[in-house]
């Protein structure tokens, strides 16, 4: 109860072409460096921040498995972070079977988000 008050929306993304129709992440970029990469879960968050008219966008992209992707192994993992402060990228590389690498980025990916919201002053 009470998430409506404090969450916007969202965004599942997985093809490319819904991370460049609707986050905006330029097709270049999609074509140079694949969709596991740094800059590519920048401009995810900086779509899902604008997408949904907030204050915080985090996205993640990046490998469970079982075959690595786009060049990157498996337990790679890119958590994107934008706010007014500016938009930022982590890099994470997970061990695990795919549940456990799922559970560990969205775990990353929260941890991000209570950093940001720290930063920019939401919580005291």
């Amino acid at each position: 109860p009470g998430a409506s008050g404090m969450l916007q929306g969202g965004v599942v993304a997985y093809q490319n072409s819904v991370k460049a129709a609707v986050l905006g992440v330029p097709e270049a970029l999609l074509a140079e460096v694949g969709s596991v990469d740094g800059g590519v879960a920048e401009a995810m968050a900086d779509g899902a921040r604008r997408a949904c008219a907030a204050d915080i966008g985090i996205s993640t992209t990046g490998v469970a498995g079982p075959e690595p992707h786009d060049g990157k192994a498996v337990g790679t993992v890119f958590v994107g972070v934008a706010s007014s402060l500016g938009t930022a990228s982590f890099e994470y590389s997970f061990a695990g079977d795919r549940q456990s690498i799922r559970e560990q980025a969205c775990e990353a990916a929260l941890a991000r988000l209570l950093a940001a919201l720290d930063d920019v002053g939401y919580r005291s």
